[in-house]
């Protein structure tokens, strides 16, 4: 597993932001495939008013994850994510493929018991799909289906 981060601060017009980002490529084995490449790219932005210095100073951390995901021989593969302490969060699924994919979305309370939200929609080459998860449990799975060997990129953005 390889990890990098790159760390630095900001000053612009009266704001401060400092900047983490964190950087993970890795090979997981899974129970229907020998093994999985998975490339996460997980950025965190905190940022603060330079006015509210002399006050309380307001935090607000923001999630941005990106996972490469492989379809198996199944034709499926899937993601799975704890949104629990992300007050606000956006999940899109982009198709870098030649050919159209499809992608679902499910809710669990328990990561055992899921329910459909959104079932089956059809995703073009080169493009990008917002996923609208207007219900909320603890656990969200994106889905992704095509032929073997296609991927598609899932991105989480939220704020804790």
């Amino acid at each position: 597993m390889s990890t990098h981060r790159n760390n630095r601060i900001i000053h612009d017009q009266g704001q401060i932001y400092r900047l983490q980002r964190e950087e993970r490529s890795y090979l997981q084995e899974t129970h229907n495939q020998t093994e999985l490449h998975i490339k996460e790219i997980a950025g965190l932005d905190i940022g603060e008013f330079q006015a509210m210095a002399k006050g309380s100073l307001g935090e607000s951390e923001y999630l941005n994850i990106k996972k490469e995901l492989f379809i198996k021989s199944t034709g499926k593969a899937h993601i799975i994510f704890d949104i629990q302490k992300l007050q606000n969060f956006t999940l899109a699924i982009a198709n870098p493929n030649d050919q159209p994919i499809h992608g679902s979305l499910y809710i669990s309370p328990d990561n055992g018991h899921y329910a459909s939200t959104i079932n089956k929609i059809e995703i073009e080459s080169s493009q990008l799909e917002i996923l609208d998860c207007q219900k909320r449990l603890r656990f969200v799975k994106v889905e992704i289906a095509g032929q073997t060997g296609d991927k598609g990129l899932v991105f989480l953005q939220g704020e804790k």
